[in-house]
């Protein structure tokens, strides 16, 4: 996902507070989130296995049917989650990503409703309804 350059300025790595200076090999990790040699070297090796904000995004949208999971907002709400994962949010963004996912669930559910379970008073009505109907009461 990343890559690496030459470092055209001095900086602070993202994870560390190790100084990174001009001329430095840096690895971007994403947009943004540039990352000292050492940091770097463990970032572009680590194993990308699912995290637990995506794995939660996941089992929300197999609740919803397919096609949902399928289009734009799904696949933003996942890369959002990535992001939550692999910590490439600052602490005080959280809370906005936090709040990104929640509003894309709640206009995905709106999109695609679930079908509503009867209660009893519809059932006793349907039931009212049909025995009319056998005594000729319609």
């Amino acid at each position: 996902m990343g890559h690496w350059f030459e470092a055209k300025r001095n900086g602070r790595c993202a994870h560390c507070p190790k100084p990174i200076a001009a001329g430095d090999e840096v690895y971007a990790k994403s947009a943004g989130v540039y990352l000292c040699h050492d940091c770097g070297l463990l970032a572009d090796n680590l194993p990308t296995d699912v995290g637990e904000h995506e794995t939660a995004v996941m089992k929300e949208l197999a609740k919803l049917p397919m096609e949902a999971s399928e289009g734009i907002l799904a696949q933003s709400m996942l890369g959002l989650s990535r992001d939550l994962d692999a910590g490439d949010v600052p602490p005080r963004e959280r809370t906005q990503y936090t709040k990104e996912l929640r509003i894309g669930l709640l206009t995905l559910q709106d999109a695609y409703p679930a079908a509503e379970d009867d209660d009893e008073t519809e059932d006793a009505r349907r039931k009212r309804e049909r025995r009319a109907r056998e005594h000729g009461g319609f």
